[in-house]
């Protein structure tokens, strides 16, 4: 759902590969199934006019539930047929096979109307976000928790670290948006080329996406430090 929402504009697929999405068969985990309402929805948004969702799975009651989410959105024509051979090549798929175990397949094309356009759900940002500070680097010798709410998400900075053989502090942090949960290491060190005494910013390991919420995770970092006498100069978030 992430990708479908946040990285494609409207009609501009013609080909939706679905094959043995998790069914999740307990009943307090039907929530987590991609094949829900909200995603034929979103689906008709994103494909191009006849495009088309070729689904394959190992099971039924999830086939037949997913078929009749489809239908009763009004806009697809729905055409079942055997799997195409190469989504059976998979080692999963090759196990399940041997087996015995069927499996079942459909054509789901859009086919009607003109769909409301659905907006991605993430901010997208250019440049990442940073503050500039003035102060020195605090002593740190414990460190609580911290929880920063924001609207449609949150940030907990999880905990500090000291960096080695080099003046700095590291903080850890998870933010929680919509779809999107990614962990961040914000960085305090020496501003050389600024002025300010630090610069305060997202670091780069595990390419992290500019959005709300590394906007947010800065601003809770940086209202944690002014809380221990620094002085922002300048803001980027």
């Amino acid at each position: 759902m992430f990708l479908l929402r946040n990285l494609f504009c409207d009609a501009s697929l013609s080909r939706v590969y679905v094959n043995f999405p998790d069914p999740w068969y307990k009943k307090r985990h039907a929530s987590r199934r991609l094949l829900q309402a909200s995603f034929f929805e979103l689906l008709f948004a994103r494909l191009e006019a006849g495009g088309k969702l070729l689904l394959t799975t190992d099971s039924e009651p999830y086939f037949r539930q997913a078929l009749i989410l489809a239908e009763n959105s009004g806009y697809y024509r729905i055409t079942e047929s055997s799997p195409p051979s190469a989504t059976l090549r998979t080692k999963y798929a090759t196990k399940w096979y041997a087996e015995g175990r069927s499996f079942y397949h459909a054509s789901i094309q859009k086919h009607t109307g003109r769909p409301s356009p659905i907006p991605p759900q993430i901010r997208r940002e250019l440049g990442m976000h940073h503050a500039l500070l003035n102060g020195s680097i605090p002593e740190v010798t414990e460190f609580d928790k911290v929880v920063h709410h924001f609207e449609d998400g949150h940030v907990i900075v999880l905990d500090v670290m000291r960096m080695i053989g080099q003046e700095g502090l590291v903080f850890i942090t998870r933010t929680h948006e919509p779809e999107l949960v990614q962990e961040l290491f914000i960085q305090l060190r020496p501003a050389r080329r600024a002025q300010a005494d630090l610069l305060l910013s997202v670091m780069n390991l595990g390419k992290p996406l500019a959005t709300r919420g590394s906007s947010e995770a800065v601003r809770a970092v940086s209202r944690w430090l002014t809380q221990r006498g620094l002085t922002l100069c300048g803001t980027y978030y």
